[in-house]
């Protein structure tokens, strides 16, 4: 079981999704129960500004209780509930190996006050990344996910969204849990540690990343493909070497993949991209 908690209503939407696959458990952690909710709740005080949430968020280190070895911590540093994101990972660190996913607002449309608690939270996370107090920092953008969907209704935009997201991580996770049949994947550098996805077209080597990472230092493809191919397609495998090496890369940037088999009909392949550097 993979723990995923998320902190606020943009987390707490993440989450949901991930629940719709039964190897998640999930908490949430905010001001007000949602509505609709399949996930542990964690009550926190309201606020009325972010550094307050730091200073009187109480010591939750007794509420998450039901956590695995690894959890992934879910926020969005625009909202006002995002100042208590380091009382919530002072309180799970203890217990569990930490990664987060961070939801990359557009700043454009931001407040003042909104623009300067995202920046913060933005870039104290990418520091304890990089520091080793997490595991890793993934970061992914609202609207390069709607560009890679091809665009979602108003009326549940942000489930469509979290929907294509979350379907990419779980992808990974189970990957991640699988024997590959071919590959050259080796252990990621820790020191780069700060990461985005992405999905890879198969047919034309078009990538579309959830987040334009700058100082690319790591590219890892996974390539998902269906059984009857791996068995009877006898050009596959040169035809991924090669469109892995019509790849920039060079002294700076390591690329490796994988090859894995699934139920599909057709092919996909995600990608994950590392930095050591930090983002701005």
């Amino acid at each position: 079981m993979y723990t995923v908690i998320g902190l606020g209503s943009a987390g707490h939407k993440v989450i949901m999704s991930f629940l719709e696959y039964p190897q998640y458990n999930g908490y949430t952690v905010d001001c007000e129960m949602p509505e609709e909710s399949r996930t542990i709740f964690v009550e926190i005080p309201e606020f009325s500004h972010p550094e307050e949430y730091e200073k009187g968020t109480p010591d939750l280190s007794k509420r998450f209780n039901n956590l695995g070895d690894t959890c992934l911590f879910v926020v969005c540093g625009a909202s006002m509930v995002s100042g208590a994101t380091l009382r919530v990972l002072e309180a799970i660190h203890k217990k569990s190996k930490v990664s987060v996913l961070y939801m990359k607002p557009d700043v454009s449309i931001l407040s003042e006050m909104r623009k300067l608690q995202e920046n913060l939270v933005y870039n104290v996370l990418q520091e304890y990344s990089r520091s080793g107090l997490l595991e890793d920092f993934y970061v992914v953008e609202d609207t390069l996910i709607d560009e890679m969907i091809g665009g979602a209704p108003i009326l549940g935009y942000f489930e469509h969204i979290n929907r294509a997201m979350v379907s990419t991580i779980h992808m990974f996770n189970v990957f991640n849990n699988q024997k590959k049949i071919i590959g050259t994947f080796s252990d990621p550098d820790p020191s780069a540690s700060i990461a985005t996805f992405g999905v890879l077209n198969t047919e034309t080597g078009e990538e579309k990343p959830y987040f334009n990472l700058d100082n690319i230092r790591e590219k890892t493809y996974y390539y998902a493909i269906p059984e009857k191919d791996l068995k009877t397609d006898k050009k596959l495998l040169s035809q991924i070497r090669e469109q892995i090496k019509s790849k920039p890369q060079g002294e700076d940037v390591r690329l490796s993949y994988g090859v894995f088999p699934t139920q599909y009909d057709e092919k996909y392949a995600y990608f994950i991209s590392r930095s050591s550097n930090i983002q701005k």
